[in-house]
């Protein structure tokens, strides 16, 4: 077994690979855990910088260390997020950024503020390291569209002492005569009121004090022909 194990490696491999596991015993026996999910092997031009991004309840510092092309880690250095919250993206998402080699990952579930703001932080690292993050998945977000501005009625302008005309017109609407009172001058209309229209009667049909005054002025008319009739015949 020993022969074969000798004819499958060479003997520089053999030290390679007990080095390596000498490194992880001494990794495990300092820390007490295993090596973190959200790191891997980096390569020589990887440089490590930290970012920082807007959390819940404060910010989320991150330290990455990446070169052009690859992110190998992602550790969180400072957070005050909510304990099993925002907590759970700050255990998951490194991870899985180092995994997908991009910070277009899906947010954790309910911790999207968390989870948005450790990707700003990856963001920011990226950039301080002279990377893009375009390149590492980032997306721009698009702004929000601005709202237009109400517009505001324009006061009236005052009549110059004099100036101003007052005149009365009137047109005919769906409900009837509409009569609008305006004061205006030769330029500029600065008031125009609605007055209210006269009653309209109906056709042939007098008011109520007229109808009366009518009635009395036939009665005397006719009993003046009685009398003159009368009169006539020696009554």
């Amino acid at each position: 077994m020993k022969r074969n194990l000798e004819s499958k490696f060479s003997k520089f491999d053999m030290l390679l690979i007990a080095a390596l596991l000498v490194v992880l015993v001494i990794n495990i026996a300092v820390s007490g855990r295993l090596p973190d999910p959200g790191m891997r092997m980096a390569s020589r031009d990887a440089v490590t910088v930290t970012g920082t991004g807007a959390g819940k309840v404060g910010d989320v510092v991150v330290e990455v260390t990446a070169d052009k092309s690859n992110i190998y880690s992602v550790k969180i250095l400072d957070q005050n997020e909510t304990p099993g919250i925002g907590s759970l993206a700050v255990e998951q998402l490194p991870a899985a950024i180092v995994g997908a080699n991009s910070v277009a990952v899906d947010s954790v579930a309910s911790a999207t503020v968390t989870s948005d703001a450790i990707k700003a932080a990856v963001c920011a690292a990226l950039s301080e390291a002279g990377y893009n993050p375009a390149d590492f998945g980032y997306v721009e977000p698009t702004p929000a569209p601005t709202p237009e501005p109400t517009p505001q009625p324009t006061p009236a302008a005052a009549a110059p002492a004099g100036g101003a005309q007052t005149a009365q017109g009137s047109g005919t609407g769906i409900d009837g005569k509409i009569v609008v009172e305006v004061k205006a001058d030769a330029n500029t209309i600065y008031e125009v009121n609605r007055r209210k229209a006269p009653r309209r009667h109906r056709r042939g049909k007098l008011p109520r004090g007229r109808r009366r005054h009518r009635r009395d002025r036939l009665e005397r008319r006719h009993q003046g022909r009685r009398l003159r009739g009368a009169d006539r015949h020696g009554l």
